[in-house]
C-alpha cells in the first residue's frame, strides 16, 4: 500500500516543494532546511515531537504534492501557475535583497497562496554565513514549525501534539509553584528585587528584634487580650513607628501572596508572624473599633463583658496585611495615619494613654491611588500615601506576556488547581490559547481558567488538557 505525500518512515513530515533558480539555487535552499532540521534536533521538545512524528521536513519533487512551497517570488509564482493545487497553498518567500517589488506584491493579490512570511537571503546565511540575523533565522523556523505542527494536527489530531505539564519549570515536591509564579519571569524579576531591597531595610530596623518578643507575651495568655487595660500594661504606652509597605496593583496579582512571603522572609519558620484583614469586608461603621479596639459598651451590638482590642493590638508583634485600603472613608484614613505616625492606638470609648500596637503593616489596593493623589482627588490622602517606606508596584498579567508559557507549567503544577496530578499533558492548541486568551482578573483568572480545564478534561478521563476544555 503506497504511503500519503506527507508520510515518511517513522511518522509524519511536511512535504515542501523548493522553487529554486538562478538567484537563489535548489541546493542552498536544501542545505538552510537540513540546518533547520538539525537546530530543531538540538530542543529538547523539538526532539521529542520528532521521535514521535519522523523527520520535520521532507522535500517533495512536484508542487502539487507539497504543503509548503518556499523560493523567491518570481520562482514561486512561475510554479504555481503549472499547479494544479486547489486549496491555498502556504508559501515562503526569500527575497535576492531587502526591497519588496512587484513580485512581492503578486504573492500577496494571488487568490490561490497564502503568504507565511518574507525572508532575506543575507539574513537566512544564503549568501555569507557572516550576515545571518539570528532573529531572522528564529522566526523562520518558527514558521516552518507551525506548519510542520499543523500537518501533524491534521492527521493524527489535535492529541498528537502536547507537552508535559512541567514542560518549561519542574517544582520540587514541598515548595509551592503559586510563590514561583510571582517571581520567575522578567516582569516580576524586577518586582522581587524592589521588595528584597525593601526588606533588607526593614530587617536592619533595630525596633524589629523585638517584634517576635511582644508577640509571645501577647499570646501567652488569651484572656489578657480580651482587657484593654492588661493589654495596656503588657504592651505599654511607649510607641514608636515602624516601616511599611504598600503594594500597588490590580485585582488577581498576587497581592495577599506577596504579604504573606513578606512574613515569612522577616520571621523565617515562625508560622505565628502574618494576620489580615480586609477593609472592603468590614462594615464601615465598625472599621474603628475593629481596627484600633473599642472598651466594653462602646457601641450597639458589642458583646458584653469583653473590650475589643482591635486589629493591630491582638496581632502585635506580627506583619499585618490590611488589604483593600484604597475603599477606606477619609475618616479611618486619617486615625490610619495618626497610628503610623506613633505606633499607638487610643480603642473606640478608651480615655487611657494611647497603647503602643507595634507591627509591620503591609497594605495593598486595586485602587489608583497615585493618580487620585496626584490629579486633587479626595478620595485618599495624599499624605497617607506618602507615609509608606515603601511603595511596591505589581505587573498585570499583561505585563507578563515575556513567558506566559511558564506561568501556565506552574500553575499547572499547583495541586489547588491540578490535584492528585490528575492531568499530565496539555496540548500545543490548549498552551496557545492560553497565552492569547485576556485574563482581565489577572493570575487570579488564570489559575480558575486552569482549574476549570483540569476538571474538564478529568471529567472525560482524560490526561490531556484539549483545546475544547479551555473553551
Amino acid at each position: 500500500m503506497a504511503k500519503k505525500k506527507n508520510q515518511v518512515e517513522g511518522g509524519i513530515a511536511l512535504p515542501v516543494y523548493l522553487c529554486g533558480g538562478d538567484a537563489i539555487p535548489q541546493d542552498s535552499l536544501e542545505k538552510l532546511l537540513v540546518e533547520c532540521q538539525n537546530r530543531c534536533s538540538k530542543s529538547a521538545s523539538r526532539r521529542k515531537e520528532m521521535k514521535d512524528n519522523g523527520n520535520i521536513f521532507a522535500v517533495v519533487d512536484n508542487i502539487d504534492d507539497g504543503a509548503l512551497a518556499i523560493g523567491t517570488p518570481d520562482a514561486i509564482l512561475e510554479a504555481i501557475e503549472e499547479s494544479k493545487k486547489s486549496p491555498l497553498l502556504p508559501v515562503i518567500a526569500i527575497l535576492e535583497g531587502a526591497t519588496w517589488g512587484q513580485s512581492v506584491e503578486k504573492l500577496h493579490g494571488n487568490r490561490g497562496l497564502s503568504l507565511m512570511g518574507i525572508f532575506r537571503q543575507t539574513h537566512l546565511g544564503l549568501t555569507d554565513e557572516e550576515d545571518e540575523d539570528l532573529d531572522e533565522l528564529a522566526r523562520f523556523q518558527s514558521t516552518l514549525v507551525d506548519l510542520y505542527r499543523k500537518e501533524v494536527r491534521r492527521e493524527k489530531g489535535e492529541e498528537s501534539l502536547t507537552k508535559a505539564i512541567d514542560w518549561k519549570a519542574k517544582v520540587e515536591e514541598g515548595h509551592g509553584p503559586r510563590f514561583f509564579s510571582l517571581c520567575a519571569d522578567p516582569a516580576t524579576q524586577g518586582l522581587m528585587d524592589s521588595l528584597k531591597s525593601s526588606l533588607r531595610s526593614l530587617a536592619n530596623d533595630k525596633k524589629l528584634g523585638g517584634l517576635s518578643k511582644t508577640r509571645s507575651e501577647v499570646a501567652d495568655d488569651p484572656e489578657q487580650r480580651k482587657s484593654l487595660s492588661s493589654l495596656g500594661d503588657i504592651l505599654g504606652i511607649s510607641g514608636s513607628r515602624l516601616p511599611s509597605i504598600l503594594l500597588l496593583g490590580e485585582t488577581g496579582t498576587g497581592k495577599s501572596l506577596l504579604a504573606r512571603w513578606i512574613a515569612e522572609a522577616l520571621f523565617p519558620g515562625q508560622t505565628d508572624g502574618f494576620a489580615s484583614m480586609n477593609i472592603s469586608a468590614i462594615p464601615s461603621e465598625l472599621v474603628d473599633s475593629m481596627l484600633f479596639g473599642a472598651v466594653e459598651g462602646s457601641y450597639t451590638g458589642m458583646k458584653g463583658g469583653e473590650d475589643v482590642p482591635g486589629f493591630f493590638l491582638a496581632n502585635a508583634g506580627k506583619v499585618v496585611f490590611l488589604d483593600e485600603i484604597g475603599d477606606m472613608r477619609s475618616d479611618h484614613q486619617t486615625r490610619l495615619l495618626t497610628y503610623m505616625d506613633s505606633g499607638t492606638v487610643r480603642p473606640v470609648g478608651y480615655h487611657g494613654e494611647p497603647i503602643a500596637a507595634p507591627v509591620i503593616l503591609v497594605a495593598a489596593t486595586n485602587r489608583p491611588l497615585r493618580e487620585w493623589v496626584a490629579s486633587g482627588k479626595d478620595s485618599f490622602r495624599g499624605d497617607l500615601l506618602h507615609r509608606f517606606d515603601h511603595v511596591v508596584e505589581i505587573p498585570s498579567i499583561r505585563e507578563r506576556q515575556a513567558d506566559r508559557k511558564l506561568l501556565i507549567s506552574l500553575v499547572l503544577q499547583d495541586k489547588e488547581v491540578n490535584p492528585c496530578g490528575v492531568v499530565e499533558r496539555i496540548s500545543l492548541d490548549a498552551i496557545n490559547h492560553l497565552i492569547k486568551k485576556d485574563y482581565p482578573g489577572n493570575f487570579r483568572e488564570l489559575r480558575f481558567t486552569i482549574r476549570q480545564a483540569v476538571q474538564k478534561a478529568s471529567l472525560e478521563g482524560n490526561k490531556t488538557i484539549c483545546l475544547r476544555h479551555c473553551i
